[in-house]
């Protein structure tokens, strides 16, 4: 596989925990932007690790950043100065999201109200900070659809490692929400999800790896990064019918349209 000629687009990564599984980040990122990769966000889950994410990433001016509260610190004590902290975090250069949020039922990070209450907090600090959002749900489909409905976000944002029905697809799209494919729509169980990215609409569609995590058949079991992410976007690709590098340029528009990025050419 090459990524000369794609202008390859990894619309979410968690560079600090690639580091923590023992990658050497500054050298996949290298290797990464040298063979054609147009951007990569480095997105964030706590604002704890902020000064080590911005090591990992410095030098690289196609690292983005978001910068959000995960569910699992949707019980912690300090919440009220941390959302102070976030939202001076949200006026800093390069980050372009506020993420990743969302609920989570699957874990038990903390209750269903704190988690809905922390999600709602943080798509008010999306609208007053004009940024759109990377949303995390996990078994808690309609509670998050019910938030970003409600919240009316003037730049809407992304459902993060898209895994519901197209009838979710639907509702998302209508309430203005781009969808973005990981790894695991390539795993041979996940032919739902595949009948999602063969719905899809063309113009909110985006593709990531999260990693660390869900590597990408044939790699499953090893630690992922933006290395491996053209196995997902040739997956995607084949089963709309196009070219990887058509599906590429697609998802580098929807990519810079969604986060208000302008890129030059990789």
């Amino acid at each position: 596989m090459a990524a000369e000629t794609f202008g390859i687009i990894d619309s979410h990564a968690h560079l600090l925990h690639m580091s923590r599984r023992g990658l050497d980040v500054p050298a996949l990122l290298a290797n990464c932007f040298s063979s054609g990769f147009s951007a990569i966000i480095d997105v964030g889950v706590d604002l704890d690790a902020s000064a080590e994410r911005s090591a990992l990433a410095n030098g690289f001016s196609r690292v983005y950043r978001s910068e959000g509260l995960y569910p699992s610190q949707a019980d912690r004590e300090d919440l009220e100065p941390t959302l102070e902290l976030l939202a001076q975090a949200l006026r800093a250069p390069r980050v372009v999201a506020v993420g990743e949020i969302g609920i989570d039922y699957h874990w038990n990070y903390a209750t269903p109200s704190l988690q809905r209450e922390l999600f709602r907090r943080q798509l008010q600090l999306a609208s007053e900070a004009d940024l759109p959002v990377i949303i995390h749900n996990r078994e808690a489909a309609k509670d998050i659809l019910d938030a970003i409905v409600a919240a009316r976000l003037p730049r809407c944002g992304v459902m993060h490692c898209f895994s519901e029905d197209i009838a979710y697809a639907r509702a998302c799209l209508d309430a203005g929400y781009y969808l973005s494919f990981a790894g695991n729509v390539t795993f041979k169980k996940s032919e739902k999800l595949r009948e999602v990215v063969r719905f899809a609409p063309a113009d909110r569609l985006l593709i990531e790896t999260d990693a660390p995590y869900l590597s990408p058949h044939p790699h499953r079991g090893v630690v992922n990064h933006p290395g491996l992410i053209l196995h997902t976007y040739e997956l995607i690709a084949s089963e709309r019918g196009i070219p990887v590098q058509e599906l590429a340029v697609a998802v580098r528009t929807n990519f810079t349209q969604l986060f208000g990025i302008e890129l030059s050419e990789p």
